[in-house]
């Protein structure tokens, strides 16, 4: 996913408690670079990474709608100066995204605790294009 995404890339994480959208935004800004601890964002709304060439951001709307007015502001400034973003709970402020935005869904699977389910919208042409780069180079 990583090697496919091209700034400004979105990446919308979706999907019940316990689906892996943590696990999958920790692989994905692993991929592009960061290191050390890449820790939840849940509490925090944000955690901004700085490294190598790139910009990148992780943030988590579950506890969006307890943030303090004007959230919105700095959370589209943020995506806005991001190269990458990766957004769990990304169906909690789905207008704050932009188009260009690859979503997927993620789902566990009954009696698999490993295996997940993903159903991808790639509403936009730039995130079409992320997508099938990514099913070309093995992924899921």
């Amino acid at each position: 996913m990583a090697r496919c995404a091209r700034p400004p890339a979105v990446l919308a994480l979706t999907g019940p408690l316990g689906a892996g959208k943590t696990t999958l935004a920790q692989a994905f800004l692993r991929a592009l670079g960061v290191e050390g601890p890449i820790p939840s964002p849940t509490f925090l709304l944000a955690h901004r990474y700085d490294q190598g060439p790139y910009r990148m951001v992780h943030m988590d709307f579950y506890r969006l709608e307890e943030g303090a007015p004007g959230d919105e502001a700095w959370i589209l400034e943020a995506l806005e100066e991001a190269d990458y973003a990766v957004v769990e709970w990304a169906d909690r402020a789905p207008d704050l995204l932009p188009p260009r935005a690859l979503w997927l869904e993620l789902r566990p699977l009954p009696g698999r605790p490993d295996g997940r389910e993903v159903r991808v919208r790639h509403p936009h042409e730039e995130a079409r294009r992320w997508w099938e780069c990514a099913l070309r180079e093995g992924w899921p």
